[in-house]
C-alpha cells in the first residue's frame, strides 16, 4: 500500500508485506484498515503500529470491509464455503467479534456499508442470478431486507457526508 499527496507527490510505501487490498480509511483518518495476508489488518495512517487484527479462518478471507461512521467498530463479510458468507462485526481494538448474519445464496461479496446512524449494514452480494443488496441491523437483530440498490451505503469520497470539493 502506498500513500501520496493529493497531487501524486510524496510517494511512499506504508505496507510491504505480502499484499494490502481494500484499504479503507477511518472516519477519523487515523487508521487504515485493509485485507492482506492472513486476514484483516489495521494500521496508523503513517503506516505504523500495523497489526493482524482478525486472523483468516478456514473458511476464507474477509472480502469486503468498512468502517462504521463513528469508528467504533468495522464490519467485514467472508464467504465461509461455496453459496455462503458471514458477515461480521469487530472494534479496532480486536474486542467484541460478532457474527452478525448469515447469507445464503452468494458467492461474492462487492462492497459492506453502514448506514450513516451506524444502526444498519449492507451488503452488495452476487448470487447466481443477480446481484443482491442486503440489508440488516449491525446487532444481529430483526430480519434480512432486500434493497433496490446501495448506491448511498457506499461513499466514492470521505467524509462520509461530503462531496469532494
Amino acid at each position: 500500500l502506498y500513500l501520496m499527496n493529493s497531487d501524486g507527490s510524496n510517494l511512499q510505501q506504508i505496507h510491504n508485506e505480502g499484499y494490502g487490498i481494500h484499504p479503507v480509511w477511518s472516519p477519523a483518518g487515523d487508521w487504515i484498515a485493509f485485507i492482506g495476508e492472513g486476514g484483516l489488518w489495521l494500521m496508523r495512517s503513517d503506516g505504523s503500529e500495523e497489526h493482524l487484527l482478525v486472523e483468516s479462518f478456514e473458511w476464507g478471507m474477509p472480502r469486503a470491509l468498512a468502517w462504521s461512521p463513528d469508528s467504533r467498530k468495522i464490519v467485514y463479510v467472508t464467504i465461509a464455503r461455496s453459496w455462503y458468507a458471514e458477515v461480521w462485526t469487530i472494534q479496532p481494538d480486536g474486542q467484541d467479534l460478532s457474527l452478525v448474519r448469515e447469507i445464503d445464496d452468494c458467492f461474492d461479496i462487492i462492497h459492506a456499508g453502514w448506514s450513516a446512524d451506524g444502526r444498519q449494514v449492507g451488503v452488495d452480494c452476487l448470487s447466481p442470478e443477480r446481484a443482491l443488496f442486503l440489508v440488516m441491523n449491525a446487532d444481529g437483530s430483526g430480519e434480512l431486507e432486500t434493497a433496490a440498490s446501495l448506491d448511498d451505503w457506499f461513499p466514492y469520497y470521505w467524509p462520509r457526508l461530503e462531496k469532494a470539493k
